[in-house]
């Protein structure tokens, strides 16, 4: 127990703003060792009571659980928030949401939270604890996260990978720093070399760069698609013949394979060989690397060096560099330096055909008899271009692809020199038609070699 005094009673008076006539008063109060209930400090038993170790003011004179109950307009009700129940003595409530009362408070209807010594909205911040006296952060899109190794970017979470960023929700950070993205619910493949097929949940490598479906596979760097196409030899796609696959030695000519009848290798390319009539015709054009040569880089485009489109329709030559005259018959008239066979920059055993060998072959195609030279065609064209790259119907295995010219009609129009007068050229339109259209000897048109 304390003395009583009237020192003391002016004590207990600043401490609990109450009044105390005589040394007697001090009868109202209680001390922790006269109370024996744990309380620490002094209090008035008329107006507070002890509980769990603290000292509460009574309800309208009533005591009540602090950890239940909380005394409003002098009634204890019930401690809720919205609908819920809540440890008073732990927890407050702020616009029917709960808060915890060792870090948080509710200000302006507001909660906020302690980071060190200032208070922030944790609804749309947070408290880096890493930094001494804490230091608040804008939340991303609603979370929070490690600035440490972790990053906002355009409202997303990112988190560091080596020199890389990625994102948690569906990549992670693999081997050797290598970003990974997640592929189903089990698989991780690594964008720059793979890729998620979507419809299987398959990881498979990138064609190429490039990723395909289910209905699509990858030969060399090329998709293709496995209901009319197939792979050749690994690195090349061509189209099934009907439903059939073909090798480079044959041709598919209106839905039939067919077998070429033979081949030359010349300048170290090999070159498919047709019978047709009584003539052995080269199956494809010319590809021969000579200075002079051009090939497509773009529409009207041509460059010295080799392109897919070359490796395609063969090289473009002008007049005097098929025929390996002088220079200066660009500007003179070479025809006596023409041979009736010339062979020009075709292999030793074949030559460059002229008007009467293109007339031959037009007018065995189709069906004609006549003396008129050079012979165009209304027809012929169909049956000489190839069904894939130009949909002819190849009937003998001529198979014509559309070269174009120093202009472009690449994929459309063809052109062919021949080795006639002081220059002539052979025009096959894309819807079959055979004319003689000749524009100069500096024109580039493809080569077709003929057997002597």
């Amino acid at each position: 127990m304390f003395k009583s005094n009237k020192s003391s009673c002016l004590l207990f008076s600043i401490i609990e703003f109450l009044g105390c006539a005589d040394e007697g008063a001090n009868e109202n109060y209680k001390s922790s060792s006269s109370a024996g209930n744990g309380c620490e400090g002094i209090f008035i038993p008329s107006t507070h009571f002890c509980y769990a170790g603290g000292v509460y003011p009574k309800c309208n004179g009533t005591e009540y659980n602090p950890e239940t109950h909380i005394c409003q307009d002098s009634v204890a009700n019930p401690a809720k928030c919205g609908e819920w129940g809540y440890n008073a003595l732990q927890s407050g409530c702020c616009v029917s949401k709960s808060f915890s009362l060792a870090n948080q408070r509710c200000r302006n209807d507001v909660i906020e939270t302690k980071c060190g010594t200032t208070w922030y909205n944790s609804a749309t911040h947070f408290c880096d604890s890493t930094v001494i006296g804490g230091w608040i952060m804008e939340k991303c899109n609603g979370n929070t996260y490690n600035p440490a190794n972790q990053r906002c970017r355009n409202y997303t979470v990112e988190t560091e990978c080596g020199t890389g960023w990625y994102r948690d929700a569906y990549q992670r950070c693999g081997t050797d720093n290598v970003i990974e993205t997640r592929c189903g619910t089990n698989d991780w493949y690594n964008p720059a070399t793979q890729f998620c097929q979507d419809s299987t949940d398959a990881v498979l490598s990138l064609c190429g760069t490039q990723a395909y479906t289910a209905t699509e596979q990858c030969c060399g760097n090329n998709i293709y698609t496995t209901a009319t196409q197939f792979c050749r030899d690994g690195t090349t796609v061509r189209y099934l013949c009907d439903t059939k696959i073909y090798t480079s030695s044959q041709y598919c000519s209106n839905g039939a394979v067919k077998t070429y009848d033979g081949s030359i290798t010349f300048d170290n390319q090999t070159y498919n060989t047709v019978v047709i009539g009584t003539q052995t015709w080269m199956a494809e054009n010319l590809n021969y690397a000579i200075f002079g040569s051009k090939c497509r880089m773009t529409y009207n485009h041509y460059i010295d060096e080799n392109t897919t489109d070359c490796d395609k329709y063969g090289r473009l030559y002008d007049w005097v560099t098929a025929m390996t005259l002088p220079s200066s018959c660009y500007e003179n008239n070479c025809a006596l330096q023409i041979q009736e066979k010339h062979q020009g920059i075709c292999p030793v055993g074949w030559h460059i055909p002229n008007n009467e060998d293109w007339d031959k072959l037009l007018r065995y195609v189709d069906g004609t008899t006549g003396t008129e030279s050079p012979y165009s065609s209304e027809t012929a064209g169909t049956f000489l271009k190839a069904m894939e790259g130009w949909h002819g119907e190849d009937t003998y295995g001529f198979s014509a692809l559309p070269g174009g010219n120093e202009s472009g009609n690449t994929g459309n129009h063809g052109f062919w020199q021949s080795a006639s007068n002081n220059f002539s050229c052979f025009h096959m339109y894309f819807d079959g038609f055979i004319s003689w259209d000749c524009y100069s000897k500096t024109s580039l048109y493809s080569v077709r070699c003929l057997q002597d």
